[in-house]
């Protein structure tokens, strides 16, 4: 074969098995990745079952899970929360759904390790943490120490407890739009999307393909010799390789090395390598790929439970502004009715009617009720300077809301019905976040037990690889072979063509590192199992408690109400009997004061009904119509 015939056989024979390389890594790299569906709530810890590994073709013909590309530049006023494509990928998800379940456990094997996951369960704060009533300052055990709600010479002060704003107010769903746009912690959450990413990429690494390349001499000694190789691996989805590489030796080899020589133009060589037993099913690379997607799929309830708790702060921060904004109007307008007093009461004065006790009394009033309009006002700024948190403009700089915003507590007031407890408890199962994360987390561990599982077996390998020496053999190789013939008789010179084949076998004998991990892992799914069904009933408790709370609001509204008006009746009937000259401006203050009482306790029972309610929605998991702009 002549030199020129044998480089460009070479040439394209190397060629070929490159772009067969590479070829390979561009087909498994283009494939997008699916966000494997998490199990419902049905699929319990178990039906997680892990038996003995057994071969299965389909586990043969997996594939490696890729990653899917992640649109993150986006204007910061139209964010949207994106997940990958559930459509696509489905040998990821049989890849995984057949690990789940490829091993049953015996849980009484032992309980020796801590897990090493611990859930962040947003809890419904306890009574006392909730939002009090910021605008009840008013209240006091001295009648005379409080103001007139009434002038004596016009009509009565109107104390409901909505006093309406002079501008547009601030709707609720504004600032939920602008918690959901733009609050930090929902941007933190998101960049767990491309951590998630950056870990799949990872991952795959431990399939990339490898470059290879050596060079051996010695060039001085009694054996002067001159070696290189390079060639290209990659390493297969089912637990071996495929390999390609090309070498030439030169020199006085050794005689108990002369395979080591090559003909002229040196040696191509291809083979593959495969896990016959243990590695075949899964292995240390495939864990870790699988085990990063399913870290991929807990961002999207993750990303949802830091929603919901940011939805619902926002929520009970807005209602809080709200009733701070209705206190202190009250506050104002009481001080304004005390300095409208002061002429009626100087003419009476004068006409000797009353006494000067009474202006100075009514003086005192008015230094009182200016003492709690700015103690109203100091509440009312720091509930608006917390609602800026979450209420903040198009281009998310936090905004404080006005006062002429305050809104009205009256509006969105909903009757419960107590037939619907069970339907929130089961929506809630159906909707909470930390129940997707839960069982994500035992499908890693149920990963981990395979891989341990299959540790067990016996390390059986099989290796093929054929090789193809070119050109003529070099004069060293003949003379080597034929001084050394007599001494090495089964050395012959090299075949144009060969075919290698061998099995490689090794077992430990104890398997004390296999066993252990199995022991240990089964104690932690075993934890996971108990935390899940602790999680279920906490979550029922949560939504019954916060149930019978947003209830009993609900009804402590119709009873303030009542109050009110009662409390509205025994002040007219106080004025006009002030007006007769039959009580003195004690009795007013002690009327007006009750009616004060009732007003703020109403806003009060009001604002309750309202955090109340938004802790229920976040106990259930459901939405406040924001969560369809995810899709």
């Amino acid at each position: 074969m002549g030199f020129e015939s044998a480089s460009q056989i070479f040439c394209v024979a190397f060629i070929c098995a490159t772009l067969m390389m590479f070829g390979c890594r561009t087909a498994n790299r283009s494939a997008p990745l699916t966000k494997i569906p998490s199990p419902t709530l049905a699929s319990t810890a178990s039906q997680i079952s892990t038996t003995e590994p057994t071969s299965s073709a389909a586990e043969e013909e997996s594939s490696p899970v890729m990653l899917a590309s992640f649109q993150s530049e986006e204007p910061q006023s139209s964010r949207r929360l994106k997940f990958p494509n559930t459509n696509q990928a489905a040998d990821a998800q049989k890849a995984i759904a057949e690990a789940d379940a490829g091993s049953e456990l015996d849980l009484d094997a032992g309980n020796d390790t801590d897990p090493d996951t611990d859930f962040d369960l947003e809890q419904s704060e306890t009574e006392s943490e909730r939002p009090e009533m910021e605008g009840d300052d008013s209240q006091s055990d001295d009648p005379q120490a409080e103001e007139s709600a009434y002038s004596e010479s016009t009509e009565p002060l109107a104390m409901g407890p909505d006093l309406e704003a002079n501008g547009p107010a601030l709707e609720l769903q504004t600032v939920l739009q602008a918690t959901f746009d733009f609050y930090p912690e929902i941007d933190s959450a998101l960049i767990e999307l491309t951590i998630a990413e950056g870990d799949i990429i990872q991952a795959e690494g431990n399939f990339d393909t490898k470059l290879k390349a050596s060079s051996e001499n010695t060039p001085v000694g009694f054996y002067e010799t001159y070696r290189s190789k390079f060639g290209v691996e990659r390493p297969t989805f089912n637990g071996g390789s495929v390999f390609a590489g090309y070498r030439f030796g030169r020199g006085d080899i050794e005689p108990w090395y002369l395979e080591r020589n090559t003909n002229e133009l040196g040696e191509l060589k291809l083979g593959a390598n495969w896990a016959l037993l243990r590695g075949r099913q899964i292995d240390a690379r495939r864990v870790a790929l699988w085990q990063a997607n399913l870290k991929q799929q807990s961002v999207e309830p993750f990303v949802k439970q830091q929603l919901l708790k940011a939805l619902r702060d926002a929520e009970i921060a807005y209602w809080s502004w709200a009733a701070a904004g209705q206190a202190y109007r009250l506050t104002q307008r009481l001080l304004q009715t005390a300095k409208n007093r002061v002429d009626g009461i100087n003419e009476r004065i004068k006409a000797g009617d009353l006494s000067d006790i009474t202006r100075t009394d009514n003086d005192r009033s008015i230094l009182s009720r200016e003492v709690k309009l700015i103690k109203a006002r100091a509440k009312l700024e720091q509930a608006a300077i917390k609602l800026s948190l979450y209420y903040r403009d198009s281009t998310g700089v936090p905004l404080i809301a006005s006062n002429d915003q305050i809104p009205s507590l009256s509006d969105a007031i909903d009757a419960l019905s107590l037939e619907d407890i069970n339907g929130l408890v089961s929506n809630a199962f159906s909707c909470r976040p930390e129940i997707s994360l839960i069982e994500l987390d035992m499908r890693k561990v149920c990963l981990d037990i395979k891989k341990a599982r299959n540790d067990l077996l016996p390390q059986l390998n099989a290796q093929v690889s054929v090789s193809q020496d070119f050109g003529d053999p070099t004069s060293a190789s003949a003379a080597a072979s034929s001084s050394t013939q007599s001494l090495f008789v089964f050395f012959d010179e090299k075949d144009e063509f060969q075919v290698d084949a061998s099995v490689l076998w090794s077992q430990s004998l104890q398997r004390r590192k296999a066993h252990g991990k199995i022991r240990s892992l089964s104690g932690k799914l075993q934890q996971l199992r108990i935390k899940q069904e602790f999680l279920q009933q906490k979550i029922e408790a949560e939504v019954r408690q916060n149930y019978r709370l947003t209830a009993a609001a609900s009804e402590q509204i119709q009873v303030a109400a009542q109050s009110l008006e009662l409390a509205r009746r025994l002040s007219s009937a106080a004025r006009d009997r002030y007006d007769e000259g039959d009580v003195d401006l004690f009795e007013i203050i002690l009327r007006e004061q009750q009616e004060l009482d009732s007003a703020a306790e109403l806003i009060d029972s009001r604002l309750n009904f309202f955090a109340n309610r938004a802790f229920l929605n976040a106990a259930v998991g459901c939405d406040p119509g924001l969560f369809d702009r995810t899709q």
